[in-house]
């Protein structure tokens, strides 16, 4: 019984701990060379394509490189296909206004035909009752990192 308790009590601590957690990045070292690989992020994060993002600062040296961008998302399934939002059961019935993702991307080239590259997401949803709204930092589903180290050219079976 005092082992269950003991259990219990180790978990709640480390919830607490996550739940005020940074976020965390996911890293993978891609098979390709450092310039191919931020010109296909530099075409997935470009304003002609799907992904909806903005870039806010961008910087580029001979084997790293940095791409920060944005996107706001309305969409409650597109939402919550990307993230988690623990909120307190008073604001349960709170619905998503807008969520906000920050996206860092960095770059490193390893050597000629291998780079690895790191993706970091900050979510932060904007959720509303009866006319009062409030702002939840949320975690990330993993969803948002592979789909963007695929455009990087990761391979799939790299991801799992």
């Amino acid at each position: 019984m005092k082992r269950h308790l003991l259990i219990i009590a180790f978990m709640l601590i480390i919830t607490a701990a996550a739940s005020g957690a940074e976020p965390v990045g996911r890293t993978v070292e891609i098979s390709r060379p450092f310039t191919k690989v931020y010109d296909s992020l530099s075409t997935y994060f470009s304003p002609d394509s799907m992904h909806d993002f903005q870039v806010l600062t961008e910087s580029k040296s001979k084997s790293e490189g940095e791409l920060v961008a944005k996107r706001t998302i309305t969409d409650p399934i597109k939402w919550r296909e990307m993230t988690y939002c623990k909120v307190p059961a008073l604001q349960m019935l709170d619905t998503l206004k807008e969520g906000d993702v920050t996206v860092t991307v960095k770059i490193n080239g390893a050597n000629s035909n291998s780079t690895y590259v790191t993706v970091t997401p900050d979510f932060e949803g904007t959720y509303e009752f009866a006319g009062s709204s409030h702002t939840q930092q949320c975690q990330s589903s993993g969803t948002l990192e592979k789909d963007i180290l695929l455009g990087a050219g990761a391979a799939q079976t790299d991801l799992h």
